[in-house]
């Protein structure tokens, strides 16, 4: 008992310290709830939850080629248009899909200032390159050299 009353007395003045900051409405959260043990109600005060931020890093790894295709045009796929290769229907998805063999599916990746998603594998023949799913202006497109980032 003594121990929660000590722990609690320590949360507070942690809590203090960062209203002093101004950094609890952001980054702790203490949850006290009212139980009963042994027919008395008492407080519990659990253990602070500080929330540190998901800062995402991004990863430089070289310029590379970047092309763009067209999911639902059968000669620019193989025999399945609109279905990836990670099973998923890129044709109707929300998420922008990329190409490429170098990358495991799902690594999120950043081309020219947007976010694509890996979801599909290209042609052996082409090892180094990303290929974008565009539904409407791949050919104008046509190949770029840009810098190619991972999201983390």
């Amino acid at each position: 008992m003594a121990l929660r009353r000590f722990t609690f007395f320590m949360l507070s003045i942690l809590g203090m310290g960062l209203v002093v900051l101004g950094l609890l409405k952001k980054h702790l959260t203490i949850e006290i709830k009212p139980e009963t043990r042994r027919g008395q109600p008492f407080l519990q005060a659990p253990l602070a939850y500080i929330a540190i931020p998901k800062v995402e890093r991004k990863v430089f790894i070289g310029y590379k080629t970047v092309t763009a295709y067209d999911p639902s045009n059968p000669n620019q796929t193989d025999d399945s248009p609109c279905i990836s290769a990670s099973n998923q229907n890129i044709c109707i998805s929300q998420v922008k899909t990329v190409a490429t063999n170098r990358l495991p599916f799902g690594t999120r990746i950043e081309i020219d200032g947007i976010e694509y998603e890996v979801q599909d594998r290209m042609n052996r023949r082409y090892p180094n390159r990303y290929d974008l799913a565009m539904l409407k202006g791949a050919k104008e497109w046509g190949i770029k050299v840009l810098p190619v980032y991972i999201v983390e």
